[in-house]
């Protein structure tokens, strides 16, 4: 009986193991679509599904980057955008920017 313990816990090992380097690879694929997004609203539309599957702090240095590129420009094309409006100042306001209801 205790072969068989020893021989599951490798296998678990083993497996986690897999599961792990698959992880990476996923976090890197997804980086790397953070670099491909150009577009403003693509760009918070991106960190929103981040955030709606539970990943987005694996991310909080990409989204931050973006965040602070968007807060730091003189104009803005989201202004015609309604929804695109909203998502920017909710993400801006979440991750603790200083953005007033008529920014």
């Amino acid at each position: 009986m205790k072969n068989v313990n020893i021989v599951y816990f490798f296998f678990y090992l083993i497996q986690e193991m897999m599961y792990t380097k698959q992880c990476s690879v996923l976090k890197e694929k997804v980086r790397m679509m953070f670099n491909k997004t150009e577009n403003e609203v693509d760009q918070l539309e991106f960190i929103d599904v981040l955030q709606r599957l539970g990943v987005a702090y694996h991310f909080n240095n990409e989204i931050r980057d973006i965040l602070d590129n968007i807060y730091n420009k003189q104009t803005s094309k989201l202004k015609k955008n309604l929804h695109a409006t909203a998502l920017e100042f909710r993400l801006l306001r979440q991750y603790g920017y200083d953005i007033s209801t008529g920014h």
